[in-house]
């Protein structure tokens, strides 16, 4: 595939960051139906994100310059070789809703002081160490350009804003377990348009960062870099990768099929059509020579020192050698591009959750038994901790949340907690019965726990007046949710 096709390609192509209400799975097949792609189209971007979400982006490739599928479905070999070399990168981070704009037109009208002119004008004395001609720009551009990304008019005031970075990652890259992501690639034609939409998916989590300003947006920006050599196969890339394998198979030997058994590698297997040659076979028949010939040997052969120290020769001269260009200095075939795109979403807490604790007296929970108290009799104290968990909607994003589980837990041996069900899930004897819980535009939900501990008497403890209880405890922060 000729590069200026590859070039072609690249600046043909258009690139858009969708951020849907709902994320919904691409489609297994490559390429996907048409039907999905209308799912696709008809989404509706969302305008906030909420802090500790994990944010699905899907970002869309439309490419116009390539052939339609052929009678199989398949897209065409030069669109899959462009998608080997195209790396995806991803950049979320936080960035100031206002952002300082200087009129330069503004500025060169406003009068100056009189005072020393500054340095590189005439009459101003050269600095210390410092010429006053300014040093030329290097001659060698930087190797991967970091252009500006394309926004929507909306943001165009944020096009080079830069804040507190959050998260960066190269689409398909391996990650640790437990940073793994959910990297998905799905392309698609659009018969309407006449063109194929390439989709990569990216899951990404919205942590909570201290920041200076209050009410921080949220910068998603994507960028694609067109490379010389194919990226490595990864578990994200296979899909890509297979359908060049197809493609070369098929074109190769279309109705040839593959054997179903796969023998030991033989000879040819390892080294080919190579002939094999006896390197020990010459020393049977000793040195030869060739006829009318005499045998020379020059004193190039031999060493400077031996030259010089055993033979008084003179050093011989050389011719300078070249210099090896390094790859840093190296001017390569084809230039690397580079395009980006970046998007801006509010940020807001989804839902607040308090807790808030008591001491209080043994608490008889409905539906728990009485297993412990073989260890109270065995001379174990038996206290009851009252966990009152507050979920409240504050009503910054006016939507609606459904709770659907909460998980307390409480450290320490033999430490449960128990929740103080209500209503039909009170009488059938099933707390879990009450999720899922809705949550509207400022509603609050108190949700009841009881929280028990045993630990052993200790005859040094002092024994706690009748009527006397612990202080209450302060009610704990605000936690993010």
């Amino acid at each position: 595939m000729s590069e200026s096709n590859l070039e072609n390609i690249f600046n043909t192509t258009i690139l858009s960051l969708s951020t849907p209400e709902n994320s919904f799975s691409l489609p297994t097949g490559h390429p996907g139906p048409s039907e999905w792609l209308q799912k696709l189209l008809n989404t509706i971007d969302r305008k906030l994100a909420y802090f500790d979400e994990v944010l699905s982006a899907y970002l869309v490739l439309r490419i116009p310059s390539c052939d339609p599928p052929d009678e199989e479905g398949r897209p065409p070999t030069e669109l899959i070789t462009f998608l080997t070399l195209l790396q995806v990168g991803f950049d979320a981070s936080y960035i100031s809703p206002r952002q300082e704009h200087v009129d330069n037109a503004q500025e060169s009208k406003t009068p100056r002081l009189l005072g020393p002119p500054p340095p590189g004008r005439p009459g101003a004395k050269p600095r210390v160490g410092s010429p006053l001609k300014p040093k030329p720009p290097p001659l060698i551009p930087p190797q991967t350009p970091n252009p500006t990304p394309q926004m929507e008019d909306s943001d165009r005031q944020y096009a080079v804003a830069e804040g507190i970075q959050l998260h960066t990652f190269i689409w398909g890259d391996t990650t640790p377990a437990k940073d793994a992501r959910k990297d998905e690639f799905a392309i698609v034609w659009n018969g309407s348009d006449k063109e194929w939409m390439a989709i990569y998916r990216m899951d990404v989590t919205i942590v909570f960062l201290k920041t200076r300003v209050p009410d921080p947006l949220l910068s998603l920006t994507v960028s694609v870099t067109l490379r010389e050599k194919p990226l490595s196969v990864t578990p994200a890339r296979k899909p890509i990768f297979d359908l060049l394998n197809d493609r070369e198979d098929g074109a190769s030997t279309p109705t040839q099929p593959h054997p179903s058994t796969i023998g030991p590698p033989s000879y040819h297997d390892h080294f080919g059509d190579l002939e094999e040659v006896n390197l020990l076979d010459g020393l049977s028949s000793g040195t030869t020579f060739s006829k009318g010939a005499d045998m020379a040997l020059p004193t190039t052969r031999v060493a400077s020192i031996i030259r010089r120290q055993a033979y008084w020769l003179p050093p011989l001269r050389t011719k300078p050698v070249a210099p090896i260009p390094s790859p840093t200095t190296a001017r390569t075939s084809r230039p690397i591009l580079r395009k980006a795109f970046r998007k801006t979403l509010r940020t807001c807490n989804g839902f607040g959750v308090r807790m808030r604790t008591i001491f209080v007296p043994y608490v008889l929970v409905p539906g728990v038994g009485d297993d412990d108290e073989e260890r109270r009799q065995a001379g174990s104290e038996e206290r009851s901790v009252v966990l009152c968990v507050e979920i409240e909607n504050t009503g910054e994003s006016s939507k609606d949340f459904e709770v659907e589980s909460v998980k307390v837990s409480v450290s320490g041996e033999g430490a449960t907690s128990h929740l103080i069900c209500w209503g039909e899930s009170l009488a059938k004897m099933q707390p879990n019965t009450v999720f899922p819980l809705r949550l509207r535009s400022m509603e609050q939900y108190n949700l009841l726990y009881s929280v028990t501990f045993l630990h052993p008497m200790d005859a040094n403890d002092p024994i706690p007046k009748a009527g006397s209880a612990p202080p209450p405890a302060a009610s704990g922060d605000l936690h993010r949710s």
